[in-house]
């Protein structure tokens, strides 16, 4: 007797049948298209939770004659608050990756982070504004070295009492000797008034244009950004500070990387209490792959990486993950992890929830987002009360787009 042969495809199709007659232990709740104010013309969104569960967005708008304006609006109960503008002009630097941010304080405080353009490389902005955008502080700049390259991927640190930021910080590709042209990662404290403080650098060699990420749980704050070693390995670690002190970067899990460039793909952390989540991309050993690891114990230690997506480099059925990750953590402490991948030339938002045992649910697609890298952009994803709200540029219909993820309870 012949033995059966099934192609992967099919195998692949059957388990996922199995899966779904079965009952899925994580499932994703069915993604659900929301309005938003962002217009005709917008693009490169960013996503913040402020107080009393507010979802601040904020997003860059085409302007005529080649300029942009930077835009906020609130969402709260009552739905989303009218947009309202940052800057504008034609100094402000548009960049599929390097997008503009916002957070709001424990007290009130919005504030926000844009790029302006300089000769050869550009620079960050910062101001605040204390009645939810109507008015802004006079922007300045977080950075004091006054060179013109590159400084940029901003995250905001919302801490209890305080506000900071951290960047990538370019000054020293300034320097006359080429051997140390490296991208630092830098910090400074936010002032009520827009002013900052003296900036503080966390580590002094990392990937030139990875975006970081940054979350506060107690007294401790967690920066994950990418490394760079001298012999090109560029892994994902995380910076912790805790009580005040500031403790090397480590890494989360030592894929080993090797990649002498800039892969654009910085990781994504989330917590809740001392439980935190890491999601990231790697393509060690030329097969990319989505990531997720978990601490218990505020960033101190790291559990094994789990397996978010994992393909050989062609596409397949379920397609050729290119990261652009997302994480955030449901009521219950799953992970619901966002990321791209490429399926028939086109770049699709894929949804997959993981337990905090390592238990995987069946990945979802949210949306098609567009053809081609840059056009896709960066999606955007925060945790709400009973939903992750994520926005995304949609390239066909030149706009942002917003959808809520539901937390569906597990069977």
């Amino acid at each position: 007797m012949r033995p059966l042969l099934t192609s992967p495809r099919v195998l692949a199709a059957a388990a996922l049948a199995l899966l779904a007659a079965c009952g899925d232990p994580l499932p994703v709740g069915t993604p659900q298209p929301v309005d938003n104010p962002a217009p005709t013309g917008s693009a490169q969104p960013a996503l913040a939770v402020g107080r009393n569960g507010r979802a601040w967005m904020s997003w860059l708008e085409a302007r005529a004659g080649g300029s942009h304006a930077f835009v906020v609006a609130v969402r709260d109960t009552g739905g989303w608050s009218a947009p309202r503008v940052v800057a504008e002009g034609e100094s402000l630097l548009a960049n599929w990756a390097d997008v503009p941010v916002v957070a709001e304080g424990r007290d009130g405080t919005l504030a926000a982070a844009w790029l302006v353009r300089g000769v050869h490389g550009y620079s960050i902005r910062v101001a605040t504004s204390h009645d939810d955008g109507a008015t802004w502080t006079r922007p300045v700049s977080p950075h004091t070295d006054g060179t013109d390259t590159e400084h940029g991927f901003v995250s905001w640190i919302v801490e209890p009492d305080s506000m900071s930021l951290v960047w990538l910080d370019g000054r020293q590709y300034a320097l006359a000797d080429s051997t140390k042209r490296v991208m630092q990662l830098a910090w400074t404290g936010l002032r009520a008034d827009g002013t900052t403080h003296r900036e503080l650098f966390l580590d002094e060699k990392i990937c030139d244009c990875c975006q970081t990420s940054a979350v506060v749980t107690g007294t401790t704050t967690l920066v994950a950004y990418r490394n760079r070693t001298d012999a090109e390995i560029r892994d994902i670690h995380v910076q912790r500070i805790a009580n005040r002190v500031v403790f090397p970067g480590a890494p989360v899990h030592r894929d080993n990387w090797h990649f002498a460039g800039c892969p654009v793909n910085g990781p994504s952390l989330a917590a809740r209490g001392a439980s935190v989540a890491v999601a990231w991309f790697t393509a060690a050993g030329d097969t990319a792959r989505v990531r997720l690891a978990w601490s218990r114990d505020t960033g101190m230690t790291w559990g094994p990486a789990v397996e978010v997506h994992e393909r050989s480099g062609r596409e397949g059925a379920t397609g050729r993950p290119e990261g652009r990750v997302q994480v955030v953590l449901t009521p219950g402490g799953d992970a619901l992890v966002a990321w791209v991948e490429v399926r028939e030339g086109a770049s699709v938002l894929v949804a997959r929830r993981i337990g905090a045992d390592g238990s995987k649910g069946a990945p979802v697609e949210v949306t098609r987002v567009a053809n081609g890298k840059r056009a896709a952009g960066f999606a955007k994803m925060v945790a709400l009360d009973s939903a992750a709200l994520v926005a995304w540029t949609d390239a066909g219909a030149n706009r942002v787009r917003t959808a809520l993820i539901p937390f569906a309870a597990r069977p």
